[in-house]
């Protein structure tokens, strides 16, 4: 049998759960602090795709057998922690479908176009849908391996230094690990209740950060059209909390709708045409989208509570990687 990847120091980080009577969505907010032992450079675009890479690449050396060559051919694929965190795939369905939601999602957008010094520290904020505990062992023990391939152009070398949970306005809860030592149990969970209430409707500002692309009718929408944003954003919700929850979270869109339709004007905003090259198929691929700033009018107390959650989710193509990433700006 395939042997699971041992944890940091041999010693498992216990989350404790906090239980709630209502749908509520749960996760883990990791921020990980690297010391950069080189000098690193993210080129603007890139961060999430040079992250993207470095873990693909140290998941391998942690959680894959020597003689793996594809993830979703290899015999140990279903005892493989590489493939059910990098590239998790069902059996079932059609094709379009078969690739599951991965258990997380890197926010790098905070070191787009820096320039990191020798000696100096640099942080990236990992959202975890499943609290296994051994899914964040294996994580941190991934992202600890920064330190022998390095990150970004020329491969500097980096070192995982500190990763703490924090809470939703970004004050420390508990050291995950400290020192290169993983710490123990504590309560470090963030739950968010969900409501299909409708209420007065809002006016409400939201600002994307990295570029937003949405699935829409057999092509991709680069505009924040409300209707297909909120769709998207209640169908990744729904399909996280089934993988990784407890799969109570399902409310009909019809019933949080207002009287009065909903309307939207960008406020600023641009379309960003980045892409990127398949480490594994030399492809290249577009993953750009709307950057910007957008009012939407008409906004129920239930949607709202579904697009707090978004904003640690996120929405569209490539938001594993960062892409879609947002936050409320006004109500």
């Amino acid at each position: 049998m395939l042997a699971k990847p041992q944890p940091i120091d041999d010693n498992y980080v216990k989350i404790l759960r906090v239980e709630s009577t209502g749908p509520a969505f749960r996760f883990l907010r990791i921020r990980l602090e690297f010391e950069a032992r080189g000098a690193v450079y993210f080129p603007e675009g890139k961060a999430g795709n040079i992250f993207r890479g470095a873990l693909g690449e140290c998941l391998r050396d942690v959680a894959c057998v020597p003689s793996c060559r594809n993830s979703q051919t290899c015999e140990w694929k279903q005892d493989c922690l590489y493939a059910d965190l990098f590239e998790p795939q069902s059996e079932i369905g059609p094709s379009g479908y078969r690739d599951l939601p991965r258990p997380f999602v890197l926010r790098p957008h905070w070191q787009e176009e820096r320039r990191v010094s020798v000696g100096e520290r640099f942080f990236l904020d990992v959202h975890l849908f499943d609290r296994n505990p051994e899914v964040l062992n294996t994580l941190l023990l991934a992202f600890s391996r920064f330190g022998e391939k390095g990150l970004g152009p020329g491969r500097p070398r980096v070192r995982l230094v500190n990763a703490t949970a924090l809470d939703g306005m970004g004050n420390q809860r508990l050291d995950v690990m400290e020192g290169g030592r993983l710490e123990t149990s504590g309560d470090a969970e963030i739950s968010m209740d969900l409501n299909d209430e409708v209420g007065e409707g809002k006016t409400v500002d939201i600002c994307f950060e990295s570029p937003l692309s949405l699935k829409h009718n057999g092509g991709v929408l680069h505009e924040p059209q409300f209707s297909v944003f909120f769709r998207r954003l209640v169908e990744r919700v729904c399909i996280l909390d089934r993988s990784f929850g407890r799969g109570l979270v399902s409310v009909p869109i019809k019933n949080m709708q207002s009287a009065e339709p909903i309307t939207f004007e960008v406020i600023s905003g641009r379309i960003d045409s980045r892409r990127r090259t398949s480490g594994r198929t030399g492809q290249m691929q577009a993953i750009g989208g709307f950057i910007g700033s957008v009012r939407y009018r008409n906004i129920t107390s239930g949607m709202l509570s579904w697009i707090e959650v978004g904003t640690w989710v996120g929405v569209g193509r490539q938001t594993v990687w960062g892409n879609g990433a947002f936050r409320l700006v006004q109500r």
